[in-house]
């Protein structure tokens, strides 16, 4: 039976961010919040975990008008939960501490997507960041969505957390995020909202990430490993045999840990000679384009 859309003509988001001691990442979400504009309210709320006094000072600062829930938590995806429990919003959008909507636009180019907004999900692209400030890339998945890929951790798979947007009702139906994962909990979410319904896809960089957290920092093979975690949890199943699904995904992560390894390897070799490169610049004549000493200049010899 066809579910009723419930009609939202004016929707409001519920925006989440969880902070603990990150003063300047804070500021940075807070800013990136205040400057969304469109065809919708929006409701901030900010779980600090009592972490940080200058929290409210902060908000004050910056003119925000967030709701404030200072008391400490479990963990991450305990704040989290707390904040869908505080959520009053049509649409929740988990935007964390030094993470930031890339432009005005972001929120509405996601409402736009959707059609009945209290349960459907969906997601955007991602833009990622380094320590330094400078650009790692964008996070671009693969078109269709796949959830047996996302469930064997395919790379290029994996939704971008800080890019979603989850419809309240359909929050509602998944519950809360598991405890018992402390890196992939949010990926497990994703897939619970994938096994009700097909996301929405936002063609346009919603959201700017920091390479900073644990999650980011993680190996290859720990990446399988909590991913493979998320997908048993979630009961998807890619064989009616669990061993055959084990096999697979081991020949999966294998194969990607040894293309990466190749591709670093291919990255350390060529990174000195290209900026060696830069460094001599042009040939300048004839004689330097034939001369093999100037070969030698460019790899160092």
């Amino acid at each position: 039976m066809m579910q009723e859309v419930a009609e939202v003509s004016r929707p409001t988001v519920s925006v989440i961010t969880i902070t603990f001691h990150d003063d300047e990442g804070l500021a940075r979400t807070i800013e990136s919040v205040l400057m969304q504009s469109g065809n919708f309210d929006l409701e901030h709320i900010i779980v600090d975990g009592a972490g940080s006094p200058e929290t409210i000072a902060i908000m004050r600062r910056l003119g925000s008008t967030a709701c404030l829930i200072s008391e400490p938590d479990r963990g991450r995806y305990d704040a989290m939960n707390k904040g869908i429990r505080a959520a009053r919003g049509d649409v929740l959008w988990f935007m964390n501490s030094g993470d930031s909507f890339a432009a005005p636009q972001a929120v509405q180019s996601a409402l736009d997507t959707m059609v009945d907004v209290r349960n459907e999900w969906g997601f955007g692209l991602q833009c990622n960041f380094v320590a330094d400030g400078s650009i790692r890339g964008v996070s671009v998945q693969r078109f269709p969505f796949s959830l047996w890929a996302l469930a064997v951790g395919a790379l290029g798979a994996v939704v971008p957390h800080q890019a979603t947007y989850f419809g309240a009702d359909l929050v509602a139906e998944i519950g809360e995020y598991d405890l018992d994962l402390p890196i992939a909990a949010d990926q497990l979410f994703i897939m619970q909202a994938a096994q009700i319904v097909e996301p929405r896809r936002c063609w346009q960089v919603v959201s700017h990430f920091g390479l900073t957290g644990i999650g980011s920092a993680m190996s290859l093979r720990e990446y399988f490993a909590v991913m493979s975690e998320a997908r048993k949890k979630a009961g998807v199943r890619l064989t009616p045999w669990q061993t055959l699904d084990d096999l697979i995904v081991g020949y999966i992560s294998t194969k990607t840990r040894v293309e990466a390894m190749f591709r670093r390897t291919a990255e350390y070799l060529l990174t000195p000679l290209i900026r060696r490169a830069e460094q001599v610049g042009p040939y300048q004549d004839e004689k330097t384009a034939t001369d093999p000493r100037s070969v030698g200049a460019l790899v160092g010899i």
